[in-house]
């Protein structure tokens, strides 16, 4: 039976969030690899300092919901007023570079524009 046959539903009261996580990534989904020696991480975020164009933010939300149902007259009832929480992943291409190849010399900041067509992509959610 649907959520209407049942006459039961959810209302949200409050929803408080924080940034957990932010991270540049030079391709849509790239995941950094933990195993990593320090001098490997540091010769890495130098060159995504110069050339990343994704940027990934995990978000955690908490989230004060209340569980209703509807007797025949339509009155809410309250079952269960719970914290929900839960963390979202987007990612989106905040950059746009302008010369893929170019060396050192080039300031990382005159390389790149803002990504014109920038959208945020849900890419996972966790309970």
């Amino acid at each position: 039976a649907s959520a209407t046959e049942r006459n039961t539903g959810l209302h949200v009261h409050d929803v408080c969030g924080e940034v957990v996580d932010v991270k540049l990534r030079m391709e849509a989904g790239e995941i950094a690899p933990a195993t990593d020696s320090l001098d490997a991480q540091r010769e890495r975020g130098t060159e995504l300092l110069q050339k990343a164009q994704w940027l990934q933010l995990k978000i955690r939300f908490v989230a004060l919901e209340t569980d209703f149902v509807r007797n025949d007259g339509g009155e809410k009832h309250e079952i269960a007023t719970s914290l929900r929480p839960s963390t979202w992943t987007l990612e989106g291409r905040v950059w746009q570079l302008l010369d893929p190849h170019a060396d050192e010399s080039v300031s990382p900041i005159e390389n790149r524009k803002r990504h014109p067509e920038l959208a945020w992509q849900l890419t996972s959610v966790s309970l």
